[in-house]
């Protein structure tokens, strides 16, 4: 579950980067990571085993990473791993690239669909709200078939909410109103 550590360990990551000038090399060292961690979940497992000692782990962390990504970055997974905390890592990436790209002038907008967008919609949307905020669009995407059809859209705390399943469900509160007035 996220705690407010993953938050702590972003921001720290991304204060670091900042100060040595490594703000899209920390971004692309952490992005790959992940894209090990989602390609081989045999190595998280492992990263996680209580069975497993901290000295393998740490051995296999360095033959894995050392040479392809930021010292820096390298003792975050060292650390993650000696406080047992490697799966807070996916929330570390989040944060330190919303700190990135807010840095950056960009901003994240958070996309839902019943389906997945292709890459004209994709492009449509970030056309559409980098006109609304003025600012670069980078996109998250998630897929909630719940939604029925439409788009859900969060760019920080304002939400868009064209969803199929928002206007079912305003239409059957204004008609369960409606029939609450006639009956009363």
């Amino acid at each position: 579950m996220r705690d407010v550590a993953s938050l702590k360990y972003g921001y720290a990551l991304y204060e670091v980067a900042l100060k040595e000038d490594k703000l899209d090399e920390y971004l692309e060292d952490l992005k790959g990571i992940l894209d090990v961690f989602k390609a081989s979940p045999e190595l998280l497992e492992f990263l996680r085993h209580p069975e497993i000692t901290l000295q393998n782990k740490l051995a296999v962390l360095s033959n894995v990473f050392r040479g392809r990504i930021q010292d820096e970055i390298l003792r975050l997974l060292d650390l993650l791993v000696r406080n047992d905390r490697i799966d807070d890592f996916r929330y570390i990436y989040k944060d330190y690239r919303k700190f990135a790209l807010e840095h950056k002038g960009i901003k994240i907008a958070l996309v839902k669909t019943a389906v997945p967008l292709n890459d004209e919609e994709r492009n449509l949307i970030k056309v559409k709200f980098s006109k609304i905020y003025d600012s670069d669009i980078e996109i998250d995407e998630i897929i909630d078939e719940e939604i029925i059809g439409g788009i859900w859209v969060r760019v920080k705390d304002d939400v868009y909410d064209g969803t199929i399943k928002s206007k079912l469900d305003t239409m059957k509160k204004t008609l369960l109103s409606n029939s609450e007035v006639e009956i009363g």
